[in-house]
């Protein structure tokens, strides 16, 4: 066999058929949405708004990680500009994803002690015992 013969042999079709990206169009539409909405936590009633459209289509798609990020996004927007009325009002939609399933264990527990640490170094003793009792009441539910 000549080393023609082998090359010709070496280009023969192995049926690999390459798949396009798993993502959808909706998924990074919205996923780059999120990410410019990052970019602009400076601006609090902007970056607050664009979370909530984020949350919004993540509901519509049937809701998932992006509404998720979202909405711990909003969380830690609103524990700066001390407006812990909306803190807790978003973390009960976030401990709902939780509640419901709706993301990774692993990732919203690790969403959530996160969350702890951040209200428990940034918060009087009152709203930090509400926000834990919050989490306790959601997670012994949840087991």
């Amino acid at each position: 066999m000549s080393d023609e013969d082998f090359m010709l042999e070496d280009e023969e079709d192995f049926g690999f058929e390459y798949e396009e990206d798993e993502g959808s169009e909706e998924e990074n539409g919205i996923e780059n949405k999120y990410y410019n909405a990052k970019a602009h936590r400076e601006d609090f009633a902007t970056a607050k708004a664009e979370f909530e459209q984020i949350i919004a289509e993540d509901q519509q798609t049937g809701p998932g990680d992006w509404g998720f990020k979202a909405t711990k996004q909003i969380i830690k927007l609103c524990l700066r500009e001390r407006k812990l009325d909306e803190v807790l009002e978003f973390y009960d939609k976030m401990l709902d994803f939780v509640r419901n399933s709706l993301v990774a264990r692993n990732y919203a527990e690790k969403s959530i002690n996160n969350m702890l640490e951040r209200v428990s170094s940034n918060t009087e003793d009152a709203f930090s015992r509400e926000f834990y009792q919050r989490t306790l009441n959601v997670l012994k539910g949840s087991s």
